[in-house]
């Protein structure tokens, strides 16, 4: 049986002895086969990092409100346009109301509060005093706070196939920030029995 042969200076060589196709089928192979392996894993720990950057702006948005229910008798701003008020104040930076996984909206100033919208304030999060009246102010000392959310990943854990695109990591779950200031990543099938803001005074 006759084998094509490629000769090496095809490949840049001047000298030496010849690969087959057949050889070199099986290298393409080999090398298809390591990037299929590792390809997943470094997507993986991509996002594994946009998570991670997630959960920190969370923290810095708790911050933020704990900072600012300090120096206003232990409550927090009311309603969405309340939250704004962090910004307006220096309490947080408005990049941090933007989840790394949210590949849908952009921050640059805050002069909004609708969901997932550009410059909102619930850009990628929901706060669990959003939908109150400005004179509502929820207190920062709840009972029970390891138990009751403040702010999540909005749509996070949702299974509402209208905001589908607007879930910051995809069909995963979200994280979550209660208020003892504790973060944890919550996956779908928990998400409403912990990410669940029942507390209403």
């Amino acid at each position: 049986m006759g084998t094509k042969r490629i000769h090496r200076y095809c490949l840049g060589w001047t000298k030496g002895y010849y690969f087959t196709l057949i050889e070199l089928i099986i290298v393409i192979m080999i090398i298809a086969l390591l990037a299929a392996m590792i390809l997943p894993a470094i997507g993986k720990a991509h996002e594994q990092s946009k998570r991670s950057g997630c959960l920190s702006n969370l923290k810095q948005l708790a911050l933020g409100l704990f900072l600012y229910a300090d120096d206003h008798n232990e409550k927090l701003p009311a309603s969405a346009s309340g939250l704004k008020v962090l910004c307006d104040t220096r309490y947080i930076v408005p990049k941090i109301f933007l989840c790394p996984s949210d590949r849908l909206n952009r921050i640059s100033l805050i002069d909004n509060y609708f969901h997932n919208r550009d410059n909102s304030i619930s850009a990628s999060y929901h706060f669990v005093n959003y939908y109150r009246s400005d004179d509502e102010k929820l207190s920062m000392l709840v009972p029970r706070p390891a138990k009751y959310a403040l702010e999540w990943d909005l749509y996070g854990g949702s299974y509402d196939s209208a905001n589908a695109k607007k879930r910051n990591h995809a069909i995963n779950g979200g994280n979550v920030i209660f208020f003892d200031s504790h973060a944890v990543w919550v996956y779908r099938p928990l998400w409403f029995k912990k990410n669940k803001p029942v507390y209403m005074p």
